[in-house]
């Protein structure tokens, strides 16, 4: 196992947070997040070229990537060694529950983005509390070595000018900004939780907010509902595309009173 992780030292294999450490005091989290989106958008363009500050960054990026990953692996083992195997659900496309989590997901968006500045943006709640779920899931969308011949494929044709979608078939490519995005903020969870100094803290009015708004009893902030409402009200719902479309049947299924669209 220790041959497959190329990218830490012997020091770090022994302590994973010096991973964490080295790769947050060096970028922050919201630089990786658009870093990562301009490595996607990058890779799928026929002129890669525009969509780069600097190409310089690519092999700077998909490094910090690979440490990351290595990183979250050994945490994952070591998570599971000393707590058993970690079992989280991984619901069907287009199931119930997969419409249930998406509908808690947008109730909850609020509460993660005030809770980290809008720092986090793609876990949802539970995967804020529990960053190894999130871990569990990156390793499920795609093995540790299957990965790797992502990030290697993004790397190459973010620096071509063929597309990254012409050359692989499956062509889920801008499927995996989201579970990346994920793998580095829940790394970036794990820092904060060994680093708590690190964190600017909430003021008493912002945390009783934020409890108010995970509490499960709550009602969906009115900010979010108006917004919904005057979507639903005002575009036809054969425009929405497949993931506003779920959003839209988990909306209605949790408010019996919502108007009585056809979808």
């Amino acid at each position: 196992m220790e041959e497959q992780y190329i990218n830490l030292s012997p020091e770090e294999m022994e302590n994973p947070m010096l991973v964490l450490e080295q790769l947050f005091d060096a970028c922050s989290i919201s630089e990786y997040q658009q870093e990562i989106w301009e490595l996607l958008k990058a890779s799928m363009s026929k002129k890669a070229w525009n969509y780069l500050q600097s190409p310089g960054m690519v092999p700077q990026l998909v490094q910090s990537l690979l440490r990351g990953m290595e990183c979250c692996r050994l945490l994952l083992a070591h998570f599971e060694e000393a707590y058993g195997v970690l079992e989280i659900a991984l619901p069907a496309n287009g199931s119930a529950e997969e419409l249930e989590l998406t509908r808690q997901a947008v109730i909850y968006r609020d509460w993660v983005l005030n809770s980290f500045y809008g720092r986090v943006q793609w876990l949802s709640a539970r995967e804020v509390h529990y960053p190894m779920n999130a871990v569990k899931a990156f390793f499920a969308y795609a093995t540790f070595d299957g990965w790797k011949e992502k990030l290697k494929d993004l790397a190459e044709h973010a620096l071509d000018t063929m597309s990254i979608a012409d050359a692989l078939e499956d062509g889920a490519t801008m499927d995996w900004v989201a579970p990346l995005n994920k793998m580095m903020e829940a790394g970036w969870l794990l820092f904060m939780e060994a680093h708590p100094e690190k964190r600017v803290a909430l003021t008493q009015q912002q945390y009783t907010e934020t409890l108010a708004v995970f509490d499960e009893s709550a009602i969906i902030s009115r900010r979010l509902y108006d917004a919904f409402h005057g979507l639903i009200k005002t575009i036809p719902t054969r425009r929405l595309n497949r993931h506003l479309r779920k959003l839209c049947i988990g909306y209605l299924q949790g408010n019996p009173d919502a108007f009585p669209l056809d979808f």
